[in-house]
């Protein structure tokens, strides 16, 4: 322990928590960041060492703790995890360069480094909506699993902003019908949108032009984790020749080699419970075994395209993004730069 750490690494953790609940549900990236710069601001440490193994220790805190906060989901925690190992190598990628400076200049770097950070994470959803519009046609239906923010946000800027017309169909995606709040938020601003159950995936996508979904996380394969049954409807618009578009931002890319489904992170295999099943013989089926992943594995060779911050990419390993780095392009640099 050092110095004021485990003291810091709570008023951390109560800030994440505090964040949580008066912003609106989605910006988890942000509120991570912003309580990591809420310790880095107020840190007591006064050697250069000590401020890095405080901020190591309130980032790994943060993190493994995700899972106990209100509101979060183990699959949100997933997406965040990567985000917060990042985040340590974002600012110990600085530290090395400042050794012979003095404690407070380097603190005061270090902020401006993870407000530039911030600047990044906030403008990324803008440009993943300017990579993927273009293929948001006048007349297409597109096809949507799960509720991921970034989808929902870039359907309604599309629709609302760039007077896109388009009619969505969204899964049910059980077994937390995450589809009905999509569909509701969709129909609220004039979409035409309608919810199938998951046993239909395949009936209709054949109605469908394209697939949309988001990530929790890009893996080093180029192939995504994300909310249980993207697999399946990867599979089904494979069949059908359907395109299978992905958008995620670039801080959710993460070192991770899964093949199979048994590859995936513990926090997002099976749940042991599934409330939400229902049998038509009983309503008891707290003795049933049960099978509830949270997420499946999609490969590379099911996703057509990646819509990212730093542009439209097909899905090969991302270490191949190194050849479309500009100067802005920090949080792809760094990615590429880290060790496992």
């Amino acid at each position: 322990v050092h110095g004021e750490s485990f003291v810091d690494l709570f008023a951390a953790y109560n800030h994440f928590v505090l964040l949580v609940k008066e912003r609106p549900p989605g910006d988890f990236a942000l509120t991570l960041i912003d309580s990591l710069l809420h310790v880095l601001k107020e840190t007591q440490e006064t050697t250069r060492q000590g401020l890095l193994h405080e901020m190591k220790d309130n980032t790994n805190y943060l993190t493994e703790n995700l899972i106990n906060v209100e509101g979060l989901t183990r699959k949100s925690s997933l997406a965040l995890h990567t985000l917060g190992r990042f985040f340590h190598h974002y600012i110990t990628s600085k530290l090395s360069g400042l050794s012979d400076t003095s404690l407070e200049v380097i603190r005061s770097k270090l902020v401006a480094r993870v407000e530039d950070l911030r600047e990044f994470v906030m403008s990324s959803r803008g440009k993943v909506l300017s990579s993927a519009l273009e293929f948001i046609k006048d007349g297409i239906t597109i096809f949507v699993h799960g509720n991921s923010p970034l989808v929902e946000f870039l359907l309604v800027e599309a629709a609302v902003k760039h007077n896109k017309k388009f009619s969505v169909i969204v899964s049910e995606a059980r077994p937390d019908c995450e589809g009905y709040a999509l569909t509701k938020s969709l129909l609220a601003v004039g979409i035409a949108a309608r919810l199938v159950v998951d046993a239909a995936v395949a009936y209709a996508l054949e109605e469908a032009d394209i697939v949309l979904v988001g990530a929790e996380t890009v893996v080093e394969t180029g192939g995504i984790i994300n909310g249980i049954g993207t697999y399946t409807c990867a599979l089904c618009a494979k069949m059908l020749k359907k395109p299978f578009y992905v958008v995620c931002e670039s801080f959710k890319f993460a070192r991770m080699y899964p093949l199979t489904q048994k590859d995936l992170p513990e926090i997002v295999k099976d749940r042991k419970t599934l409330p939400l099943f229902r049998s038509r013989e009983t309503d008891d089926v707290t003795n049933l075994p049960v099978l509830s992943p949270l997420c499946d594995y999609t490969p590379p060779d099911l996703v057509t395209l990646l819509f990212t911050d730093m542009g439209i990419f097909t899905p090969v390993s991302y270490t191949h993004l190194r050849a479309h780095e500009t100067g802005r392009n920090l949080v792809c640099r760094l990615l590429l730069e880290k060790k496992k």
